[in-house]
């Protein structure tokens, strides 16, 4: 019997079991959801890790997770509120504010966005992911802002 195909075989299925298939942990989606944050409104996670260092951050509005109600204060308040969930659920899978590195703001009002930027300056303090910034017709609950994020951090949940 000739083995000059073992090798080649061998390889083969080794490649399969522990090269980049669509079941290599690589691949792995971990689903997280807050018990900091306010509950999710509808079927979604908070944020879902990718491959251990990619999060994405499901949109967060003004809310306060204890009342469940949006905070007052003014659009500035509002956004900050946004912002402090996003930073919490990151916070809770191994990142923070550095990691960030692009979020999408869906703004019920566009004059609102030089108070929008405001409240990124107070938050960053100049050093701002990339971001965009879309006006909506409406939000959940009446919100005046949502905040999206994507991060990349260096030891994945």
């Amino acid at each position: 019997m000739d083995f000059k195909f073992v090798p080649v075989v061998l390889f083969l299925f080794l490649q399969f079991c522990y090269g980049r298939t669509p079941l290599h942990p690589r691949y792995v989606r971990n689903f997280y959801n807050s018990p900091n944050a306010p509950a999710a409104s509808g079927p979604y996670s908070h944020a879902v890790v990718a491959r251990g260092k990619w999060v994405f951050i499901s949109g967060q509005g003004g809310y306060d997770a204890v009342t469940d109600t949006i905070v007052s204060g003014g659009i500035v308040k509002e956004t900050e509120k946004a912002l402090e969930n996003v930073l919490t659920i990151l916070k809770e899978v191994g990142g923070d504010k550095k990691h960030i590195m692009k979020m999408t703001n869906y703004l019920k009002d566009m004059h609102d966005l030089d108070e929008v930027n405001q409240a990124y300056v107070n938050v960053f303090k100049g050093k701002y992911p990339a971001r965009a910034t879309f006006q909506v017709a409406a939000l959940p609950a009446e919100g005046n802002i949502e905040i999206d994020a994507v991060a990349v951090i260096d030891n994945g949940f």
